[in-house]
Parts: structure tokens; sequence; C-alpha cells
């Protein structure tokens, strides 16, 4: 009797054994889907920052450029103001 209690207990201890097993493999899966996910998340993300980033660089440029010609419009205006006060006579 004593054998066939300890094989007993084994036997419920197996199938314990197996349900835990079965419900880690099944949150593993949960897991996997989760990261896979999480990736393709990631992914897209990434590739919205850079779309976002090359149109930020774009815009920069475009603001620089249009910076430098008003510059220049700027120092053309001076020039010609300093040239017309003097009108061909010396600033003493």
């Amino acid at each position: 009797m004593d054998l066939q209690k300890r094989v007993d207990q084994h036997d419920r201890d197996l199938a314990a054994h197996k349900k835990r097993m079965e419900k880690i493999e099944k949150d593993l899966g949960i897991t996997a889907k989760l990261v896979k996910v999480g990736m393709k998340l990631i992914i897209e993300d990434r590739r919205r920052q850079k779309e976002s980033r090359e149109e930020f660089d774009y815009q920069l440029k475009a603001l620089i450029a249009s910076q430098q010609r008003t510059d220049a419009k700027l120092d053309r205006l001076a020039d010609m103001l300093l040239r017309r006060n003097r009108n061909g006579h010396s600033s003493s």
C-alpha cells in the first residue's frame, strides 16, 4: 500500500507539473506575441522619427538660406545708406 500511495502522489505531482508547464508555455507564447508587436511599434516609431527629423532638417536649411538672403539684403541696404549720407562729402 505504501508503494501505491507513493505512485499515486507521483502521478498527482506529475499532473501538477504538466499543468504548470502548459501555463508557462502559454505565457511564453503571449510574451512572444507582445515582443513581436512591440518590435513593430518600435520600428514604426523610428521610421516616423526619421521622417520628422528629415522634415525638420529641410525646414531648418530653408530658414538658414532665407536668413542669409535677408542678411545680404540688409548689408546692401546699409552700404547704400552709408554711401547716400556721404553724398561725396567726408563725414566730419
